[in-house]
């Protein structure tokens, strides 16, 4: 794997990182929980706690093929 592409990766893998984190950080603040649906404590908001499941489990999916793919970039390397 050439430089820039690991790199490439490395910076996507860490931006999934940090959204994944705002989702959990988001999910923390949410009370009044009714079906699928929950209020924000401090705004109110009210979110589809559905939608922000299947995010963060979007997420997760992304953050492992990229690790897979860092993982195999090691191997090769060595």
């Amino acid at each position: 794997m050439r430089y820039t592409k690991y790199i490439q990766l490395n910076t996507r893998l860490n931006r999934l990182e940090e959204e994944l984190q705002n989702w959990v950080d988001l999910t923390k603040e949410l009370s009044h929980k009714w079906m699928t649906y929950a209020s924000h404590r401090k705004t109110g908001i009210v979110y589809d706690t559905a939608v922000i499941d299947e995010q963060i489990m979007t997420l997760h999916k992304e953050m492992e093929e990229i690790k897979g793919e860092l993982k195999d970039a090691d191997y090769q390397s060595t």
